[in-house]
């Protein structure tokens, strides 16, 4: 059942998951409250989810947020939109998060921030087309040092104007893969970053669709099959199309189809690990909210039906997943109620296959007393 967060109009919902404490952070514009930057924490139990208390770290406007979570330091980092590209680092106690100094890390006009972590290197990697650079896209690496965050030089990853941008990390190569609309081929692209230290480098770009490619460009790294699962529009129609990473080059295979959607903005995808399968939502052009499960099979995946989740639900939707409860949480603006910042799970069905050598129960070959050992 979606349960709601925020009793107002919740625009740049972000949702991450912190493994240390089990909890979920989820960061959104507060329209009721001056459209600040707010962050509330959220604890799935089954698939209940309960909330702490909204807390502001950002006041003032701001858009592209997004969040994700250091394994390593045990902190989310929040980055968004507002006169320049700005990041903080965030702390969960219990049903509470606190906030270090922020980091205003560009002052130009930037567009489609997004962030990925770096488990490999432990850093947090932000991507973005800066408008005061012609468009073109870009990125930085972020250090987390306590309650802080540092960012290295600027570095461009394509001299032409770029549309939505998706981003995310493949652990088995140890890349960050960006993925974008191109205002010059009209196509998608993509390519593959490599962190070392506080510098980033990337591959040459690889074009994938096959008409225009406008906006909604998403992608997930499906870690059991070691692919690139990408999700974008073109026209009125969103497709899937899968990836493979060679050193620093990514190749495609045949797209698939998703819904039809003539929105530009509301779509997510993310790996859930249990089921090792891509939850894919997004806003049909009835304006559903809908998930569809992807299993990938080589360059290719099949689907399952539509699932709706929401009559109305729509605006910068973005998911994450809770390995504990094992489920996807989607964070959204329920246009069907008020507006409201909500979230609602999807558990995909699954065959579990937790049994081991450590955590088998066997039966003794003989007798053996309380206090002593035995095979």
């Amino acid at each position: 059942t979606p349960a709601v967060y925020e009793s107002a109009e919740s625009t740049y919902n972000a949702v991450a998951y912190d493994t240390a404490n089990k909890k979920l952070l989820i960061a959104y514009r507060d329209n009721g409250n001056s459209g600040y930057g707010t962050a509330v924490v959220a604890t799935l139990s089954g698939t209940t989810l309960t909330y702490g208390t909204p807390t502001v770290y950002y006041s003032g406007g701001g858009d592209d947020i997004t969040v994700v979570y250091s394994t390593v330091a045990g902190k989310f980092v929040i980055s968004w939109n507002a006169s320049g590209g700005r990041s903080i680092v965030a702390t969960v106690s219990g049903d509470s998060v606190s906030f270090g100094s922020e980091n205003n890390w560009s002052t130009n006009g930037l567009d489609y921030t997004v962030s990925a972590y770096d488990s490999g290197n432990d850093k947090v990697v932000v991507a973005y087309g800066d408008g005061s650079q012609s468009d073109y896209g870009y990125s930085r690496v972020g250090t987390i040092s306590g309650t802080s965050i540092s960012f290295g030089t600027e570095a461009q990853f394509i001299a032409n104007v770029v549309l939505q941008i998706g981003l995310t990390y493949d652990s088995t190569s140890g890349k960050t893969i960006v993925v974008y609309g191109n205002s010059t081929t009209a196509l998608g692209r993509a390519q593959v970053g490599t962190v070392s230290g506080t510098d980033i480098t990337w591959g040459s770009a690889t074009t994938y669709g096959a008409n225009e490619v406008g906006r909604v460009n998403r992608a997930a790294h499906d870690v059991s099959q070691d692919k690139i699962f990408v999700a974008y529009r073109e026209s009125t129609d969103v497709y899937g199309i899968i990836g493979t990473v060679s050193g620093t080059s990514i190749s495609f295979g045949t797209r698939v189809s998703l819904m039809t959607s003539s929105a530009e903005i509301h779509q997510a995808v993310t790996y859930h690990a249990a089921a090792e399968k891509i939850v894919f939502s997004g806003q049909k052009s009835d304006n559903v909210l809908t998930a569809i499960i992807c299993t990938i099979s080589g360059t290719t995946f099949s689907q399952t039906s539509p699932i709706t989740l929401d009559s109305n639900g729509t605006f910068n939707q973005q998911s994450g997943y809770d390995s504990t409860e094992e489920q996807v949480v989607v964070a959204y603006k329920a246009v069907s109620n008020s507006n409201y910042g909500t979230a609602v799970t999807i558990t995909p069905a699954y065959t579990a296959t937790n049994l081991t050598a450590s955590n088998l129960l066997g039966i003794a070959s003989a007798a053996i007393a309380d206090t002593e050992t035995g095979t």
